[in-house]
């Protein structure tokens, strides 16, 4: 019924969306394909599209320059309101004292997983 869009109203959740806030799988109008593809809500917005694709063109995907168009695109979500976000849970993660390099990122805890390291 969700990817198949015959409802009328859904709760659904989203989990596991990886180190990068790179979303646009679900909201790109190409994604908007009865029976598969993430956008199953069917939005549209031309100007959030071109922002997505200035993201996926920076030059060494810098971050600060991300940050700002991720900044727009949030904006633009949160204006048109694609979904009705009814909650964002709290999570509690533990990383043991022996690890290091960990810094908390802009989407997930994850975002440099590939620098942690096991101290002595």
């Amino acid at each position: 019924m969700l990817l198949g869009q015959t409802f009328d109203m859904v709760l659904t959740s989203w989990s596991n969306l990886g180190v990068d806030p790179h979303d646009e799988s679900f909201w790109r109008a190409e994604n908007d394909v009865p029976g598969s593809g993430d956008n199953f809500v069917s939005y549209n917005n031309p100007e959030l599209e071109a922002l997505y694709a200035e993201a996926r063109a920076l030059p060494d995907c810098d971050q600060d320059d991300r940050t700002a168009i991720y900044r727009q695109i949030q904006a633009l979500l949160y204006e048109d309101q694609p979904y009705c976000w009814l909650d964002v849970p709290r999570k509690l993660i533990a990383i043991g004292e022996r690890v290091g390099g960990v810094s908390s990122g802009p989407w997930s805890v994850w975002h440099n997983v590939h620098e942690w390291y096991v101290q002595e």
